[in-house]
Parts: C-alpha cells; sequence; structure tokens
C-alpha cells in the first residue's frame, strides 16, 4: 500500500523516508515483499515487533486516508505512466488493484490463523471446533 499510495500522490514512500531504517533494513523503494523477491535468508534476518508493524501499517493506512479524502473524478482516470501495461491504467484501476491485494492477503491471514489454532488442515479434527470461529 506504501508504494502504490506514495506513487500514485507523488510522494516518497514512507519505507524509504523512515521506515526502513526502523525496521534495520535498507532504504530500497522495490524491497516491499511482491511475489518471491525475497530469499529464506532474507526472510529469516527480518525481525520486528508486533508494534512496529501496527505503527507502519497505522502510518501507510493514514496516508492512503488521506489521498483518498482528496481524490476527484479527474484523478481516477488520470493514466498512469506505466508503458509496461496495455492499456495503461488508470488511477481507479491501481486502487482496485490495491484493494483486491488486500484482501487476498487478508485471506491468507485468516486461513493461517485458522491453521495453527487448530493445529492442522481439517477444523472438524479440533478440541473445539466452534473455537475456530
Amino acid at each position: 500500500m506504501d508504494a502504490n499510495v506514495s506513487r500514485l500522490s507523488g510522494r516518497e514512500q514512507l519505507w524509504i523516508g523512515a521506515w526502513a531504517t526502523r525496521f534495520g533494513m535498507p532504504p530500497e523503494p522495490a524491497d516491499y515483499g511482491r511475489s518471491a523477491r525475497h530469499t529464506r535468508e532474507q526472510v529469516r534476518s527480518f525481525v520486528a515487533s508486533a508494534q512496529q508493524l501496527l505503527d507502519y501499517h497505522d502510518a501507510t493506512y493514514e496516508r492512503m486516508k488521506t489521498y483518498l479524502n482528496s481524490v476527484s473524478a479527474d484523478e481516477l482516470v488520470r493514466e498512469l505512466d506505466e508503458p509496461q501495461y496495455d492499456p495503461r491504467p488508470t488511477v481507479a484501476v491501481r486502487l482496485v488493484s490495491v484493494l483486491e491485494n488486500a484482501m487476498t492477503n487478508e485471506g491468507q491471514i485468516s486461513y493461517l490463523k485458522a491453521y495453527h489454532r487448530l493445529g492442522g488442515w481439517f477444523p472438524r479434527e479440533a478440541k473445539a471446533p466452534a473455537s475456530v470461529r
């Protein structure tokens, strides 16, 4: 979300400005975890408290809210300078992409929470199936 809203609003990523340093990481603009860019070693070396993660999320969320509150109809139809796509995406298309990605991540998190709570794949085998909800 940080990379997208920063690019859309013409601002530097929060990650680059201060957050990478707070997490002990290099401030690299393209290092935001998409697809299979990170090795196991890089993932293992990333250490952060829950509070750090929540604080970064909150800062990014505030930036997104500020941007969305300022978006006009003209801004939504603005084409992005991304010639790798044909047709070029608009701001509205990018925002739908960000929303879709967030929904996908939420589903993955929910799945993992249930998997770990149950200790396996089969909810009916849980000691207390009602606790899965």
